[in-house]
Parts: C-alpha cells; structure tokens; sequence
C-alpha cells in the first residue's frame, strides 16, 4: 500500500477546508438523496426528521460526507481521492474502537502523544487524526461536521500508529518520555511521573488513598497534594508546578550541615521544632505585624496549632507560619511550646473578664445600608455597604467619635457607631451567596479576588457551554471562561456545579449536547449537572433525553433550571432531574422579593440578575436562594 502518514494529514486536511460533512455510517462519498433514503432506512434513529433540512443542504451544496472512522476508511477505499472504492487496497470495513485495536501496531496513552502527524487518535467511540503541532482533525458528529480541534481540549485516551500494512511513516514513532518534572501534575493525569510522585508523598505520610502509588492522579493524590503544599508553605492549588518541584529537589538534597543544634547536646529545640498554640480566646486575630493595627491575615480558633516562625516581638507576640506567609498572634491568647497544648476546655475569655477583642462583633441596628471606610470619618473611602442585620467581628479598636473598628472581607474597615451597636460573642457566620457565572461576568478579569469569593459564597454554578444558533461558533460548543473557572474554584476550594443552555429540538441532539457536557466539565468533578431549559424550542423529549444521556456517563446528581414562563410546557419532564431550579425576578431590585417567590415547586429560586458578591468585580449577576426541602449540604455532597 503506496500510502504515508503525510498522504493522511493531506486527505483529512482538505476534508477540513472544503467543510465536509458528517453523516453516520457513511465513508467520503457525496451526498445524495438515494444516500440519504438509503441511510434513513439503515439508521433511522439518526437521520430524524429534524435533521432533514440540514441534510437536504448537504445535497443541495454536493457536499461530501462521512463519519468519524468512516474518513479514515474513505482515505483508503477512495484510493487517497482519486476513486471511491468499498475495500480499497484491503482496508476492512471496522469501528473506531476496532480500528484502534486492530490496525495499529502500536498505541500509548494520549499523554506521550509523540509529534508525528498522521497517528490516530481515540476515546471510546471516536477517531480522529493527529495532523502535529497540538491540533486534530475530526468528523465530531452531526452538529459540528469534519473540524479541526484542539488535543488538549478533547478527551482523548490514546494514539494509535497504523499497521505498516495500511501505512507508512516518514518518521520514528516513539512515545513521548514524560520524566519527573517535565509537566505540571494535576487531577487526572496518569503516568510513570505521577507514580513518583505518590511513592514520594507516600513515603512522608501522606496517603494517596487505598490504592496507592498507582500512577493515576485522583482526588486522594489532589488531597494528598494540598496537605504536603500546606505543611510547606506552598499555594495550596492540588497541582504539582515548578515551585513544587523545587521544593521536592530541596527535601530530597541530602543535608550535609551535619547537627542542626550545632552543640549535638540535644538542647533547645530550633524554631521549627515549636510551636504557637491559641489557649484562650474563640477567635484570635492573626496579623501582618506585631500590632493591632496591622491588616489581619486571618483568625484563628482555640485549640488551632501553628508553626513558630523563631521570633517573639518586644510586646510579646509571636511569629508563625500561615499558609505561605508570616504572620503575628498576641501571646495574650497564646502558648509557645514544644508540642502543640491540647485544648483544655476552659473559659474561652482566659481570666472570666471583659471579653476580648475577638470575642465580640459590631451588628447594625438602623438604617437600611451603611457604608464601611478605611477610615473612621465620611470623607474616607467606601470600602463597601453593610445592610440592615448584618454583622461583622469587632477589630479591637474604637475611634474618640465613637466609630467601630471591624473585620471587612479580609481588611480593617470602620462603621458608624450611629447606626451599630457592639455585642458580645463571635459575629454570626454571615449568609453566603448561591451565584451562577459565564464569561459574561468577565471572569478572567483581574479585577476578581476568587480567594474572596471563596468566603462569600456556599457555591457557584458555572455555565459549561450552550448551543448557538445565531452567533459564531455555530452550535454546540464551550463557555470561553468555563476551563479557567474551574480552575480558579478548585484552587480555592469553592464548591461548584455545571449548566448548560440547550437550544436543539431533536432528543439525538440533546444527547450530543449531554455527551459534550460530560466531556468537557466531568475531568473538573463538578458536584452536579444542570440542564438550561429556556428555549421555547425544546421539547420535552429533548429534556428527558438530555437526563438520560447524562446519567449514562456516570452523573449522580442532575438538575433542570426552566424558566417560569416555560414550567407548565415542561413539567413532565421534572421527574428525570433530582432537583428544580426556577427564575423568577419581580422588579429585580438585587434583592430577594418575597411576593415574587416562584409559583411552581423548585429547589433554587433565582431571584435577581443583578446582584453583587465580594470577589467578582461585575455588579450584574444571578444570585440564588434555596427554597425547597433539601438542604444545603445535599448541594455539596459529592
């Protein structure tokens, strides 16, 4: 057989530019309409009626068309485009997976994918070719056509090097050496690199779970990952980067200083070996400074244990290490040590006096908004609104006018005494936000602080994609925020589901937007799926459809968000989901109207489109509230 890998990319390649068409079970022929009656009759399930228009275009157009091993087929059968043979030159009439397991000599897993264009490439299913330089060219299906995608997008399993008796390559086809430090490590990666890691992580107590040092990067290894980065003073992200490995070349370089003490007499520890333990006070300010006029880093709880950094300032507090910085905590509350001091259960204010500081919270008891500044005086700066009820921990200060001091998204702000008062105990824990985000949110902005986010919300729920009908790209595709979203909640431990927005009227299509949705949010682990049912066009068999194909990959929780207007077209349908997410707005004033709660039952009420949460600079956002019988940590439950 006369044909090389280069003859390969070549094919596929024009397939890309002349937009070649998909149509199942067929293999590079020109559409027609005795093939299409032809294929209707062999697949009925496929060539539906709502797809007849577009597949009369395809006749119309003399476009050519094939599915995703039948381009490949066609490749050979079509004597690389010079004739259409069934069979040509002896290349069998087989599926992906069969063309993968059988026509290659050999295959490695998707991450040694060796630069060599013209292998194939695999999940279970599909087939595609890799054309070099990180891009494949594909038949993906119906609503997309032969396209030219990203490797690193898709959900490739592994790569495929055609038998020499179908194909010769111009080049050596090795896998890719992946060694210890090459690439960053991270949730679902797999490899010989990632063994190491967890034979290292494993060997300094850190369990990777019951499997062990198996070479896949699971939630056990990410955990695994975040407590090592913690106990280092690393950015607690679960991924394995540049800095981490530094920090694993450092463990590992053999100390050659000989005693750490110097005086081998076994005499006072060194700093490391002490530490800093909250005795006194429920909630303990940790701060930039020795002083109580530093920025507060965060607070920490009695019986919280800290590394002492090696330094007691001249009025007694002590360094420690916090997360990767250093901070400062009153030795007032505290006790150094050479092990951690247990948590004696006694009386949380230390000597049964005033409370401390830390023990009591400035709530506002008049007027409906009052502005927080950076200053005790109006002509400081607004750092931002407090509203009626709220509450927030004192900070230990108050102004000679009276003014408070208070703990505010993570700074020191200052609030009217006119309009709060200073109580006793510990602020109750704030009501977080429920808040669903696209890239409409700007959420690749640098003005958002997902690290404050993280304090301000229960969960978020991020739209992973939605079909276009009337903007590019046409049909089924991604949110252009989606990856980096996820990315950002993960590296800061915000809770989080998926959505996306439907828009087909054929159930076949429905299933291809749920395989898509699988695809691209399920290497995040979201905690749920959610179908956007806001598209009069849907029908309802689209929307069960779309529940049905998302459990069959392996969805545990899914979820209909369907708009007020449309809840009556679509009830049948709710049974299929495990909860119901409604908007209904009223004015929409930012707030939640209780005369304008939804008439039909659900579990989340979406009551605003232009909210506001600390973290995201956009002031246009949908914000929730839950209002059926499940609770909160039915949400978060995995």
């Amino acid at each position: 057989m006369p044909y090389t890998n280069t003859d390969l990319v070549a094919f596929v390649q024009n397939a890309y530019s002349i937009k070649a068409r998909y149509w199942y079970g067929t293999y590079w022929l020109k559409a027609t309409s005795s093939l299409y009656n032809s294929k209707k009759g062999q697949y009925p399930s496929q060539y539906t009626s709502s797809r007849a228009a577009q597949y009369q275009k395809d006749i119309a157009d003399g476009k050519m068309v094939a599915d995703c091993s039948g381009l490949i087929k066609g490749f050979f059968w079509s004597k690389n485009n010079t004739q259409t043979s069934k069979y040509g030159d002896g290349f069998p009439d087989v599926s992906a997976n069969q063309m993968i397991s059988s026509c290659c000599s050999k295959t490695g897993s998707i991450n040694t994918l060796p630069e060599v264009p013209g292998l194939l490439l695999w999940h279970d299913g599909h087939i595609g070719v890799y054309i070099g330089g990180g891009y494949a060219i594909e038949a993906r299906g119906f609503s997309y056509g032969v396209v030219k995608t990203n490797v690193k997008d898709r959900s490739w399993e592994k790569w495929g090097q055609m038998s020499s008796k179908y194909l010769t390559y111009d080049q050596s086809v090795d896998p890719t050496p992946i060694e210890f430090g090459d690439r960053p490590l991270e949730y679902g990666d797999e490899g010989d690199d990632v063994k190491q890691l967890q034979t290292l992580l494993i060997g300094w107590n850190y369990s990777c779970g019951k499997w062990g040092a198996d070479g896949d990067f699971g939630s056990a290894t990410e955990s695994a990952v975040v407590a090592w980065q913690h106990a280092n003073g690393l950015p607690e992200t679960g991924v394995v980067d540049d800095d981490d490995y530094a920090k694993i070349d450092e463990l590992l370089t053999p100390d050659e200083g000989g005693d750490d003490d110097g005086d081998g007499d076994g005499g006072d520890p060194e700093p490391n070996e002490q530490y800093v333990t909250v005795t006194s006070g429920s909630a303990v300010n940790i701060r930039t400074a020795p002083n109580t006029g530093a920025s507060v880093l965060g607070i920490a709880k009695k019986g919280d244990t800290f590394e002492y950094a090696g330094e007691t300032a001249e009025n007694g507090w002590f360094s420690i290490l916090y997360h990767a910085d250093t901070g400062w905590i009153s030795s007032k509350y505290t006790t150094l040590s050479d092990a951690a001091v247990p948590d004696d259960g006694g009386n949380d204010s230390g000597d049964g006096g005033d409370p401390e500081p830390e023990d009591q919270h400035v709530e506002v008891t008049s007027g409906s908004t009052v502005n927080v500044r950076s200053q005790p005086n109006t002509d400081a700066k607004v750092l931002g609104v407090a509203k009626l009820g709220d509450a927030y921990p004192y900070a230990g200060e108050t102004a000679e006018n009276g003014w408070f001091s208070i703990l505010y998204q993570g700074n020191t702000g200052w609030i009217s005494n006119k309009y709060t008062t200073l109580e006793d105990g510990p602020a109750p824990e704030a009501e977080k936000a429920i808040v669903d985000l696209d890239s409409y949110s700007d959420l690749k902005s640098d003005k958002n602080d997902w690290g404050k986010l993280a304090q301000s919300v229960n969960f978020v729920i991020l739209r992973c994609g939605v079909t276009r009908t009337s903007s590019q790209p046409m049909g089924i595709g991604s949110d252009p925020d989606f990856t980096y979203a996820c990315q950002r909640c993960i590296e800061h431990g915000i809770p989080f589901g998926v959505y996306y927005y439907g828009h087909v009227n054929d159930p076949d299509d429905a299933r291809e937007e749920a395989d898509f949705t699988w695809e691209i949010a399920s290497p995040f682990a979201p905690l749920f799926y959610v179908y956007d049912v806001e598209e009069a066009s849907l029908t309802p068999a689209c929307v069960t459809a779309w529940a049905d194909q998302i459990r069959a990959h392996g969805a545990k929780k899914a979820g209909i968000y369907v708009a007020h207007n449309l809840y009556t077209q679509f009830q049948s349908t709710v049974g299929s989901y495990d909860f119901v997410w409604i908007p209904r707005y009223g004015q929409n004033t930012g707030e939640y109207e209780p005369k304008y709660a939804p008439a039909y039952p659900c579990d989340l009420h979406q009551y605003t489109s232009v909210g506001q949460v600390p973290g995201i600079a956009d002031d246009t956002l949908d914000l929730n509230r839950l209002t059926g019988s499940k609770p909160l940590s039915w949400f978060l439950e995995a």
